[in-house]
């Protein structure tokens, strides 16, 4: 699903609507073995006004 995840649209999570804007808030940098993952923050606006600056995967997941 991450691939899927685009900065400006609209998605549904858990019957919410919520509005996806990525940003480089903070940026995560794990190695795990051969690979590096960067996890950025987002800033994810919710349809009751609210919003979180959640992980990037942590939404896709």
């Amino acid at each position: 699903m991450q691939k899927n995840l685009k900065e400006g649209k609209y998605y549904i999570l858990d019957g919410v609507l919520l509005y996806l804007e990525v940003g480089v808030i903070s940026e995560a940098v794990r190695e795990l073995g051969d690979r590096v993952r960067k996890d950025v923050r987002t800033r994810t606006i919710f349809d009751n006004g609210t919003y979180s600056n959640m992980l990037y995967r942590s939404l896709a997941k």
